[in-house]
């Protein structure tokens, strides 16, 4: 099955452009992003303290469509030694089919070598519904399918198919100080005991107009690590954010 995952992925990929490239000429084309930086603390596979670095851009390109780009990397070390070195990024495009159905695109990379995963890459197309989408609260659910790519040390690299749900959920506390909540999980196909697990739930508060105080609860769950890694690790970041 190995040789048929990268042109049944870039067949997907493809079939899902003319979808995604519908938009409104008509509207305000708008960048928007944040730059942030702050500590960690974390428990689970260890216990220490670090810096963390996030990256985020979003390119509006209609009220249905656009274009988001996330970013982040963790590093943390106790008495000099390295403890945890973890970053990932995420591109994804997001067309609206309707007010509330949308299909996307996306692709991820992970890097975690406490978790002992040299890469993960996973090119991913699907469609979401979105149940709420007011100014206070947004709640959105999607699945996707498409294929995984992964390198662990000391083992050559395998693909496989994959398919994967995620949820979203963000609501406006008060005036500058939200709540925001994600959920996603990866299986590699045809084994479903073989899944990956992500979770994050934080509060943000704003300091000024370009600027806020923000503070997530990350956990991450590997059902069949490798080496002597544990299978959850979780994560409390502190950061400070400017808004670009």
């Amino acid at each position: 099955m190995r040789p048929l995952v990268r042109p049944f992925a870039m067949a997907l990929i493809l079939s899902v452009l003319p979808a995604l490239a519908e938009e409104k000429k008509d509207s305000p084309q708008v960048w928007t992003g944040s730059l942030g930086a702050g500590l960690a603390f974390t428990g689970g596979n260890s216990s220490t303290t670090g810096v963390n670095v996030a990256f985020d851009a979003k390119y509006l390109f209609s009220e249905k469509s656009l274009l988001a780009v996330t970013a982040f990397w963790i590093y943390q070390s106790n008495d000099g030694t390295s403890t945890v070195d973890k970053n990932q990024a995420v591109g994804r495009y997001e067309a609206g089919i309707t007010e509330k159905v949308y299909a996307f695109g996306e692709v991820a990379y992970l890097r975690d070598v406490f978790k002992n995963v040299t890469y993960l890459v996973t090119p991913l197309v699907g469609g979401g519904y979105r149940f709420v989408k007011t100014k206070e609260i947004t709640l959105s659910a999607d699945a996707g399918f498409g294929g995984a790519f992964e390198k662990n040390p000391d083992d050559a690299p395998r693909s496989s198919l994959a398919a994967a749900l995620g949820q979203s959920f963000s609501y406006q506390l008060g005036p500058g100080t939200s709540f925001n909540e994600k959920f996603g999980i990866l299986w590699k196909l045809p084994d479903t005991t073989d899944y990956d697990v992500h979770f994050e739930a934080g509060i943000a508060t704003s300091v000024s107009r370009r600027s806020e105080l923000k503070v997530t609860y990350i956990l991450d769950y590997k059902n069949m690590p490798t080496g002597d890694a544990l299978r959850s690790d979780s994560t409390v970041i502190l950061t400070f954010v400017l808004k670009l």
